[in-house]
């Protein structure tokens, strides 16, 4: 079937609409009601605002859903008190707000699949834009592991760029600290005010005034683990290469690993003893074909050479179409409720979606004769509903143990 309505966009493109809202703070305070709204992801909240054309009537949708009695009771958009009340908190920590249609977030990170809607920063906002290489790790890193990390994150500090990890004990620690002097990025799975682990109170502080903390979450909420995985998705979406310096299988350094690469960008590792667990991730990393590092120089030469493709952006431009595309409908101009033909997908779409394997949106119009706006409505409430998540990807599945209408 042809979709005459189906047209490629992105998360970068559906931001870049709103720009003209860039001094709206009305229009700020939607926009992060409907990002802080439970099970809301970035994928759909992107989707949602393809389909609604803005965030106020995103959000009219999400309450008629509520008023049918189709999601769950957790599914509460925030007043416009609550987001003002965390704007202030805020404003009163000496942070601020980036949102995804603003000239200073970072055009590499809203090229990624499932870029965050907003970001909340504190420090120099200068670093965003400059040249970024992330160099990640072990938290039990080895000394040999953390005074090789510290050396060529100084080294590559030196010859202007912002080396970008995670405010963890270990090789994230000593990145940070060898390119403290030149200003580093440091990405937080929690809130910026909470500081976690507390071994690394010294680097926030230092990074607070000449480097910068980096969160997609409200500014004071605690580390969860469910967090981590999203905050190493913006480490990689952040920076044009990834340097692992000792990571074990299974490791979260593997996962930002694998995003970069998902995501087209450069992976680089630093080869390890065969004997140290340490050393498994990132020896495979290279036996898989990432860039082997002895030395800053192996980092400097590739950041040289990507610097040259393309202004540092994604390697490949048609990479970067089939990848960080997606495949949504075209934006409605008012917002559509439920019709026969969308419970009909919705009932659907639930016995052909799996609980073991994510599947592609564009797969399943290519198998159906959905209509593509019923197809992403339904999609959107079984997600708010508990019963769908989608991958970093924009790939979806049933969730277990839950009761689909």
């Amino acid at each position: 079937m042809q979709h005459d309505e189906y047209a490629l966009f992105s998360a970068f493109d559906i931001a870049k609409k709103f720009s003209a809202f860039s001094r709206d703070k009305e229009f700020e305070i939607e926009w992060l009601r409907l990002a802080r709204t439970p099970r809301i992801r970035p994928a759909t909240f992107f989707s949602l605002l393809n389909l609604f054309a803005s965030p106020s009537l995103a959000i009219e949708h999400i309450g008629n859903l509520k008023k049918q009695g189709k999601l769950s009771s957790d599914v509460l958009v925030p007043s416009s008190y609550q987001i003002q009340k965390e704007i202030k908190e805020c404003n009163a920590f000496g942070a601020r707000m980036i949102f995804a249609y603003s000239d200073e977030y970072p055009d590499l990170l809203l090229k990624t699949y499932s870029p965050p809607p907003v970001l909340t920063v504190k420090g120099d906002i200068l670093l965003l834009q400059k040249h970024k290489v992330a160099i990640v790790g072990a938290r039990n890193s080895s000394i040999g592991g953390s005074i090789f990390a510290k050396r060529i994150s100084s080294e590559i500090s030196k010859n202007g760029f912002v080396v970008v990890s995670g405010l963890a004990d270990g090789i994230d620690r000593m990145a940070h600290e060898g390119a403290l002097e030149y200003g580093t990025i440091g990405v937080v799975g929690s809130g910026i005010s909470n500081i976690y682990p507390k071994v690394c109170d010294y680097l926030y502080h230092q990074m607070y005034r000449t480097g910068l903390v980096v969160s997609q979450y409200p500014i004071s909420v605690p580390p969860l683990a469910s967090y981590f995985p999203e905050r190493n998705a913006i480490i990689a979406g952040l920076c044009s290469c990834v340097v692992v310096i000792e990571a074990s299988y299974n490791s979260g350094t593997l996962v930002t690993a694998r995003t970069a690469l998902e995501e087209g960008r450069e992976v680089l590792a630093v080869p390890g003893f065969p004997m140290d667990p340490r050393s498994k991730g990132s020896n495979k990393l290279i036996r898989d074909g990432a860039i082997l590092v002895e030395d800053a120089e192996d980092v400097l030469k590739e950041l040289e050479r990507l610097i040259k493709i393309d202004n540092m952006k994604l390697r490949d431009s048609k990479q970067y179409s089939h990848s960080a595309v997606l495949r949504l409908p075209i934006a409605h101009k008012n917002p559509r409720y439920p019709s026969k033909n969308e419970e009909e997908v919705h009932r659907s779409l639930v016995d052909m979606l799996s609980y073991s394997s994510y599947i592609t949106i564009e797969e399943i119009l290519e198998h159906t004769n959905f209509e593509i706006d019923a197809l992403m409505l339904a999609i959107a409430e079984l997600e708010l509903s508990g019963n769908l998540e989608r991958n970093s990807k924009n790939h979806i599945r049933l969730i277990c143990n839950t009761k689909v209408a």
